[in-house]
């Protein structure tokens, strides 16, 4: 069938495209919960929230109340009876193909070929999730350029189980058609036409989609879940066919071809929270085991003494933290160590806490005030002060205390507000922390092993830096701690590497009050009678009554 355009209809198409021009862009597809981008700026701009180009509960919140105001269904979701409701205009199907913007080159043509492309699709989608569902490649043949109009879909669920609603509404907002990674067309679920109890079709109309002569064209159907599925339906399944495609060639004709080589392809739903993911890492500034000087007469300076990250899967939706549980693991109890304790992301202070069953601090934050976005990280620093040293119902001198993350019971939501599971979430530790009005600092603890002499005989080296700051701090076997994994004789050496120290090299050294200096340590371990294959490391526990807990290897010692 030939089909003939008058020139007029090309000048009124001008005419309404310039005219649409001047009004807001909110882009063409239905904008929801989880929707990002300068389209969501415009409507945040129209319903009055602040325009930061991410849907969330407050925009879905703005755009209802702003739904009911202008006589529409306020369901939140910003699709195209809105967008015309916004812009002052009446929506409409175009009942006459597009005109592709570049020349068709040829003559009379026809599609040669339809099949199957399921690469980069997916049959599972989560809720408020958009997603390939069906792929498929149209070839035109060699007679004529193909500018395709139309792609006719079609969803029905044949085998709707009990309690299972068969309105396809409850399911998806609509569909998207792209070519190749370009959307050529959309149409929301209220624009399909049901038949028998649960069959959904509707001709999609795509623009600019032009298949050259003798090529193909990768298309897809992309299905968009709605943001909230009620729990009977995530189970159910349904079918989506691509039924046929319409097309104008070079000679003006239109035709519709049957795409009955593209495959049925059935998907189905998942809760939101499926792919929302947190998980913790290592901080490179944890600070390592040090002193922290405390005072016998008043509350200790201000201490970052523990660091970690959180990071939200690069897959999942963004995330609020509610509650972080911070563990201060004492001696003498944490209610008589620390005077306070914070936590610092950025700028941002976060000191609303309760301790709870002694030695945990549950950090409630509330929501919204410390989100993380899907594939980012946030820094996580634990701040503490101290009580002053000394007192019956406190502590003494020499107190350890180290801070840890129960990351099993950390609290995480959505920013839909549901519920995401913590248990991918590991816990992380901080080092010792000694308590001390003694004044010895000891920082920058480094470490190293090596085995020589056929592997008979293993060295291992201790770096660090002293501190003495109120008394004399010395250095020796005696004053330093270790701990050998397996028995074993084992030598001790001392070497000054900078700064002022008085002593004897590999002995002992003493670094009088208000100096520092930084010293290497090696141990050299020869295993005793009966010499036999094993594997050894050496900690250092102490260092001049300050706890370290480092170890050096480990290595493995063959038998002699």
């Amino acid at each position: 069938m030939l089909k003939k355009y008058l020139v007029g209809t090309l000048v009124v198409g001008a005419m309404l495209s310039a005219s649409v021009a001047l009004a807001a862009d909110y882009g063409s597809v239905t904008l929801k919960v989880g929707s990002k981008g300068e389209a969501v700026e415009a409507l945040q701009a129209l319903v009055g929230v602040t325009a930061d180009g991410s849907f969330g509960p407050i925009t879905k919140a703005a755009v209802m109340k702003w739904q009911a105001a202008n006589d529409l269904v306020a369901d939140g979701l910003f699709g195209k009876m809105s967008m015309a409701k916004a812009n002052g205009t009446t929506p409409s199907t175009p009942s006459t193909p597009s005109t592709p913007s570049t020349k068709l080159e040829g003559a009379e043509g026809t599609i040669s070929g339809a099949i199957n492309s399921t690469s980069g699709t997916e049959t599972t989608l989560g809720e408020g999730k958009d997603e390939k569902v069906l792929g498929m490649k149209i070839t035109a043949d060699g007679g004529s350029d193909l500018a395709i109009n139309t792609i006719k879909v079609q969803i029905d669920n044949p085998t709707v189980g009990a309690g299972e609603s068969t309105r396809l509404e409850r399911y998806i907002d609509g569909v998207e058609v792209y070519m190749g990674t370009t959307k050529v067309g959309s149409a929301d679920v209220s624009d399909f036409t049901k038949s028998g109890t649960s069959t959904y079709t509707k001709s999609v109309s795509v623009s600019n989609a032009v298949i050259k002569a003798g090529e193909y064209a990768k298309f897809y159907v992309v299905v968009n879940a709605k943001s909230s599925i009620d729990s009977e339906n995530l189970n159910n399944t349904w079918n989506l066919t691509a039924v046929s495609a319409r097309y104008t060639d070079a000679m003006g004709v239109v035709s519709t071809g049957p795409l009955s080589d593209v495959d049925t392809v059935p998907f189905g739903f998942e809760g939101s929270t499926v792919n929302d993911k947190m998980t913790s890492l290592t901080a490179s500034s944890n600070p390592d085991a040090t002193t922290l000087k405390v005072s016998d007469t008043g509350t200790s300076d201000e201490y970052m003494a523990f660091s970690f990250k959180l990071k939200a899967d690069v897959d999942s939706s963004d995330l609020n933290v509610l509650m972080i549980p911070i563990t201060a693991t004492t001696t003498s109890g944490a209610d008589n160590v620390i005077s306070d304790i914070y936590l610092k992301v950025g700028s941002k202070v976060y000191d609303n806490y309760s301790l709870v069953t002694g030695d945990v601090y549950e950090f409630t934050i509330d929501a919204g005030d410390l989100t993380i976005d899907a594939g980012s990280t946030a820094e996580v620093k634990v701040y503490a002060t101290f009580n002053k040293e000394g007192l019956v119902s406190t502590y003494d001198s020499g107190e350890v205390v180290k801070f840890s993350l129960v990351g099993s019971q950390v609290d995480v939501e959505n920013v839909d507000g549901d519920s995401v599971s913590s248990s991918t979430i590991t816990n992380r530790s901080g080092n010792n922390m000694t308590l001390s009005t003694a004044s010895t600092i000891i920082s920058s603890v480094t470490t190293d092993s090596t085995v020589d002499i056929d592997g008979k005989v293993a060295t291992y080296t201790f770096k660090f830096t002293v501190e003495a700051d109120g008394s004399d701090v010395t250095l020796s076997d005696s004053t330093i701690v270790e701990t050998v994994s397996q028995t074993a004789t084992h030598s001790f050496s001392i070497k000054k590497d900078s700064g002022t120290a008085e002593g004897t090299l590999g002995t002992e050294y003493v670094v009088a009050d208000g100096d520092t200096a930084s010293f290497t340590v090696t141990y050299t371990v020869d295993p005793v009678a009966p010499k036999t294959t094993g594997v050894y490391y050496v900690t250092i526990d102490t260092i001049a009554g300050v706890s370290v807990d480092k170890t050096a290897g480990p290595e493995t010692i063959t038998t002699l």
